[in-house]
């Protein structure tokens, strides 16, 4: 905090409002208390090296937002199917009144000039060096590494808005949101020699050859899962995204099982953000598919809620590496966006629970309307199990779950393995992607968001009732308790 004394003379208090009038005023607005474990402090950055902020603006009626998507998502409600257009979305979104010129004002006070990013105008952004933010938010970015990885990101512990932008700047980023740790790898791949492959893709209808208990193909979900083997777009389209920049076995896998599943639907692949900041690339989708840390996780998750109005399905993998990749100081931490209760969350199964999947509880989202009959019941039955380890108020995930191992991907000719909640969220969507061709060639709106229908139709899933996720000297969680939502799709 800014703190000036009363030992200075007029001429200059005057001199230190003309040279820096933002800093007259300034209020704290966000502060980390220590550093992210797995990242260490490596001295200040640089005072000229250059940084791309955004600023995300307060939006000035997201509850209505919020309670407009639940009104066409709720099986049984009026507007159940009739989804926002760009322009209603739009309207909850945009800033509050005055909020982009005072904002403006400020930076161009400051000789800045701010670029929207953002269809609905609630986020700006611009480049300053270090020098110029460390000034202007009073605060001290610094160069932090990840031990991991051995990657920098240049951040602050906390930084101050002038007290007149209260109320209307919502956060600043990058500042005190630290790059996700990488944990253990999202999908495991084993190398071997080609085999029995095509002998294993053609099933007779509705069998389910011996083969898929040791591979699985997208033959043998079409035989698990009763897939249609051919269908037609009818306007369902798939977006598959890689954040950050993965590799060419993961987008094989993506591509063999989309395209492989869905064939008759149009999949885009959309690679965005970087190692360095996987934040920028969740922000940068989202923007770009709604034109066609405590805060940021709130931005990002209003994001999911203003695509979800529109009526697009939002399927996330839960996490691999069970409850060792969300566990730290003896409290679980959970993955995000899976947290996020405005996308769908898909974890790994064979014929039980994957152990290498993530789950559990939100420490930001409270529990959606949509699942307290089910967790409630869950938490009843579970007990004093990993007591004080996790938010029991908190949204629970995943959502569901699809078969997640041993699948079988062809990369330069090599037959690989596969395991990860990765394969089951593809598998997730190319099914979701189908029955919205059918939907829509029924003329009938697309499923959209997807979660109020998923817990008002147990029935509709096979129930999964051994596994856990455990790790980290637990058990993890067991699915012993867990209703059939959580189990994957009935043929």
């Amino acid at each position: 905090m800014v703190t000036t004394s009363f030992l200075v003379s007029f001429v200059s208090v005057f001199a230190l409002a003309q040279a820096s009038p933002s800093r007259r005023d300034l209020v704290l607005h966000e502060r980390r208390e220590v550093v992210p474990n797995g990242f260490v402090h490596n001295g200040p950055a640089s005072p000229s090296t250059l940084l791309s902020l955004r600023i995300a603006l307060v939006s000035n009626n997201l509850p209505g937002l919020e309670e407009a998507l639940y009104a066409v998502s709720t099986p049984g409600r009026a507007l159940y199917g009739q989804h926002l257009t760009k322009e209603e979305v739009e309207a909850f979104v945009a800033p509050m009144s005055g909020t982009t010129a005072a904002v403006q004002e400020f930076l161009t006070a400051n000789k800045i000039k701010a670029t929207t990013i953002s269809s609905a105008g609630d986020w700006l952004s611009f480049s300053i060096p270090v020098s110029q933010a460390n000034d202007l938010f009073d605060a001290d970015f610094t160069v932090f590494t990840n031990e991991e990885t051995g990657t920098q990101a240049i951040r602050t512990l906390a930084y101050s808005i002038p007290s007149s932008l209260k109320g209307k700047i919502d956060l600043i980023h990058p500042t005190i949101a630290f790059p996700v740790l990488h944990g253990p790898p999202l999908s495991v791949f084993v190398p071997r020699p080609i085999s029995n492959l095509t002998a294993s893709v053609t099933p007779s209808p509705g069998v389910v050859p011996a083969s898929c208990n040791t591979e699985i193909t997208p033959a043998c979900l079409e035989a698990l899962y009763g897939i249609p083997l051919s269908a037609t777009a009818a306007g369902s389209k798939i977006g598959v995204v890689d954040f950050g920049g993965v590799g060419i076995d993961r987008f094989d896998l993506e591509t063999q099982y989309t395209v492989g599943i869905a064939g008759g639907i149009p999949v885009t692949f959309i690679s965005v953000g970087s190692n360095n900041d996987p934040v920028e690339g969740l922000l940068d989708i989202v923007n770009t598919l709604l034109i066609l840390i405590f805060t940021i996780n709130s931005s990002l998750c209003n994001a999911y809620l203003q695509l979800g109005a529109r009526g697009v399905s939002i399927i996330f993998a839960s996490g691999d590496g069970g409850m060792c990749f969300i566990i730290k100081f003896n409290t679980f931490i959970p993955t995000f966006p899976s947290g996020c209760p405005f996308v769908t969350s898909t974890t790994g199964i064979t014929e039980t629970s994957a152990s290498f999947s993530s789950g559990g509880f939100s420490n930001i989202f409270t529990r959606p309307s949509f699942q307290s009959s089910a967790v409630n019941s869950y938490l009843t039955a579970l007990g004093s199990t990993n007591s004080g380890k996790f938010n029991r108020t908190g949204r629970g995930f995943p959502d569901i779950a699809a078969q997640g191992e041993n699948y079988v991907v062809v990369n330069g000719g090599q037959e690989e393995l596969v395991d990860g909640t990765e394969c089951s969220a593809l598998v997730t969507s190319s099914i979701i992607a189908l029955l919205n061709a059918e939907l829509l060639a029924a003329g009938k709106p697309v499923a959209g968001f997807l979660n109020p229908s998923i817990y008002a139709s147990p029935g509709a899933f096979n129930d999964i009732t051994t596994g856990s996720n455990p790790g980290c000297n637990t058990n993890g969680f067991p699915v012993r308790y867990m209703p059939a939502f959580l189990g994957t799709c009935k043929d």
